[in-house]
């Protein structure tokens, strides 16, 4: 019985020093995030490894928050 507690104890540390054990997948990236927000990231990289201009940035940047999608107004009489 204590070798099998022993053994449960070492799978258990080597799940979470490796990372396997925690939340699902899709809870690790980090919630609800805006649908644009991984465009953005690219595009800053893009800048900061010198392939665009800070002008291009800034176009680019624009066209991606109009077209950023807003969420309906709340009506607290839907609720159902």
């Amino acid at each position: 019985m204590f070798l099998l507690l022993i053994g449960l104890a070492t799978a258990l540390f080597l799940l979470a020093r490796n990372g396997k054990l925690g939340p699902p997948p899709w809870a690790r990236s980090g919630g609800c995030r805006r649908p644009h927000a991984q465009a953005e990231a690219t595009l800053a990289d893009r800048l900061a490894n010198g392939d665009i201009t800070a002008d291009e940035y800034r176009e680019r940047l624009a066209v991606l928050r109009e077209s950023e999608p807003t969420p309906p107004p709340y009506n607290p009489g839907n609720l159902r």
